[in-house]
């Protein structure tokens, strides 16, 4: 790889971690402060873990950008990650059962954005440890026209390539 496609490829990266960090303040800010949103316990679980997913994410972004600037063949704490897994899964369905149950006994303001903030961080878990969801670039958009289907996500190509054989 090339200086300048490094320097190019380091700078998204950054970019992409630093988003992720102001996601989460936005975020909170629009909904809670703005919409002045109930700072309910399933609204705020929801959307904790939002918050939780979003921080995960751009701690990999940064890890990405360390590797670059390192020449390391791969990102750091790698293992962390994938220890992140089944505590992300256990975290989003017991706060799901939460969620959900008190989005059927007492529905409205106090429950729904807790509802579509659960959704948001499922769809962040998938993102990130799964399948890309986000196709924010051209070479994204031509990946799933070319081939029709969803890539790999970058950290779940990670894990698997460089922790698959070794311990935690």
């Amino acid at each position: 790889m090339s200086r300048r496609d490094r320097q190019s490829l380091r700078s998204r990266l950054r970019t992409l971690s630093n988003l992720e960090l102001i996601n989460i303040v936005w975020i909170a800010v629009a909904v809670f402060v703005l919409l002045d949103v109930p700072r309910s316990l399933p609204n705020v679980l929801g959307f904790g873990l939002v918050a939780l997913l979003l921080g995960q994410g751009a701690a990999y972004w940064a890890a990405k950008v360390r590797q670059i600037e390192d020449s390391q063949p791969r990102p750091r704490h790698l293992a962390l990650f994938r220890a992140l897994q089944p505590i992300n899964v256990t975290a989003l369905v017991l706060a799901g059962a939460y969620v959900g149950w008190a989005a059927i006994t007492s529905p409205g303001a106090s429950t729904l954005p807790g509802l579509i903030f659960l959704a948001l961080a499922i769809a962040e878990y998938v993102n990130y440890f799964h399948w890309q969801l986000m196709h924010d670039s051209a070479s994204d958009v031509r990946f799933l026209i070319r081939h029709r289907r969803l890539r790999r996500s970058a950290l779940y190509r990670d894990i698997r390539q460089h922790t698959a054989a070794s311990p935690l």
